[in-house]
């Protein structure tokens, strides 16, 4: 779908997307000016992927993206998707919590998987199973509020 659809989807709060298997983005971004923070699917709260196996990112963009009410991310058998989203940062100020079985990054973070361009102060929950190529979860010393309310944390199979 565009990122114009995206963004006209005002009420969307779950997306789930399952057992396609020639999907390799789910948003495409169209051609525009300037830069600046686009906010996609504003008040989607729960993003659910499982069985995608040529999805290569969610999406490809310049922009800072915002999703300011994503708590929760889950992502299964998605083994082409080497990042999340390639872009400059990334603002999940409700995120509660991600679950993968594969392996997440940000493109612009290369050998962290968090880094200060990346703010979930509210993530309460972070499971990270099977992601075999992450050496590192945080490069440096992040800002205390960034996960200031992470209650759980689970590392395995790595």
């Amino acid at each position: 779908m565009s990122s114009s659809v995206a963004r006209g989807l005002l009420n969307l709060r779950r997306l789930e997307i399952e057992d396609c298997h020639s999907m390799e983005e789910v948003i495409t971004e169209e051609e525009q000016q300037g830069e600046g923070i686009m906010t996609l699917f504003p008040l989607l709260e729960k993003l659910h992927l499982q069985t995608l196996p040529k999805l290569g990112h969610f999406f490809l963009t310049e922009h800072a993206l915002k999703f300011p009410f994503l708590k929760q991310v889950t992502k299964y058998g998605c083994p082409e998707m080497k990042t999340f989203v390639q872009q400059k940062s990334v603002s999940t100020p409700s995120f509660e919590s991600v679950n993968s079985a594969d392996e997440v990054k940000v493109d612009v973070l290369n050998k962290a998987m968090f880094n200060s361009k990346v703010s979930c102060p509210n993530l309460e929950k972070l499971y990270i199973d099977q992601a075999n190529s992450i050496s590192v979860l945080c490069y440096h010393q992040l800002p205390t509020p960034y996960f200031s309310k992470l209650q759980t944390l689970i590392v395995s199979d790595c």
